[in-house]
């Protein structure tokens, strides 16, 4: 029974990290982010031609001055030309 609890622990850690937001800056510039889940606000930094990994599972992104997105699951939000963008999912 242990075995089977500490096997189902990890898949489950498996499968959270596998739905997590990832945020990458192609702009010419680094930004202070602010991110919103489930009600705590966080700020993190990330410099040009960063990629942050698993910021977040279902979260808001903020940038003074750029604007904000909701982003969930694994969604890659993009800051480009000034923008936050999420690419298009395919149905």
């Amino acid at each position: 029974m242990k075995q089977l609890l500490m096997t189902l622990g990890i898949i489950l850690l498996s499968a959270a990290s596998a739905l997590a937001v990832d945020l990458e800056n192609k702009d010419g510039q680094t930004y202070q982010v602010k991110i919103t889940e489930n009600g705590t606000t966080r700020e993190v930094s990330i410099e040009t031609g960063a990629k942050l990994s698993n910021i977040c599972s279902n979260c808001q992104i903020d940038i003074n001055g750029i604007g904000s997105i909701n982003a969930q699951g694994t969604d890659v939000v993009t800051i480009e030309n000034g923008k936050l963008t999420l690419p298009v999912q395919g149905i």
